[in-house]
């Protein structure tokens, strides 16, 4: 019984009870010359031995039931630790990527605001990516707004003179 579940134990012990109580039983009926104190006795003395170790029997399948349910409970929590764990050291690696991708965004950003439309962030594979190649867009469009305005500004600056020399030549 020490193998089965508490519950399997009880049914165990208490159905070899009632089947040994039966046995006696019909042993001391068919013996007529037993005296009656004695067949009391018997009975007794068998049924009470074999129901303390019915008992006994149970409490250590309770017992050992118990300490297998504990042992499986702390292998679960700790196996539930364990993730945890691993799933903290993937949040904290992915934490340190987007916070060294921001630094590389913030540094591009910062360059590009002081002047240096040339400054490209680095596209590294992983959250931020899409975000980088959207910021070197728009830097590389900002890059040939300014290129354009600059020629704008040298031709109207060569523009001047010549329509000054062809208004003086109109004149003339």
């Amino acid at each position: 019984g020490l193998l089965f579940a508490p519950e399997v134990t009880l049914i165990v012990a208490a159905t070899t009870t009632t089947l040994t109580a039966f046995v006696i039983l019909l042993a001391l009926a068919q013996e007529k010359t037993l005296d009656k104190h004695v067949a009391y006795l018997l009975v007794v003395y068998t049924l009470g031995l074999e129901a303390l170790s019915s008992l006994i029997a149970w409490l250590l399948s309770q017992f050992i039931y118990e300490s297998a349910t504990q042992a499986q409970q702390g292998q679960a929590m700790q196996f539930a630790q364990a993730r945890l764990e691993a799933s903290q050291a993937q949040l904290d690696d992915m934490r340190d990527r987007i916070d060294q991708g921001i630094g590389a965004l913030q540094n591009t950003i910062m360059h590009a605001t002081a002047g240096d439309l040339n400054s490209r962030a680095p596209v590294a594979i992983g959250e931020l990516s899409p975000l980088a190649e959207t910021l070197n867009v728009l830097l590389q469009r900002m890059e040939a707004v300014t290129q354009a305005e600059q020629m704008q500004s040298r031709v109207q600056a060569a523009a001047l003179p010549l329509i000054d020399a062809l208004s003086r030549m109109n004149d003339a």
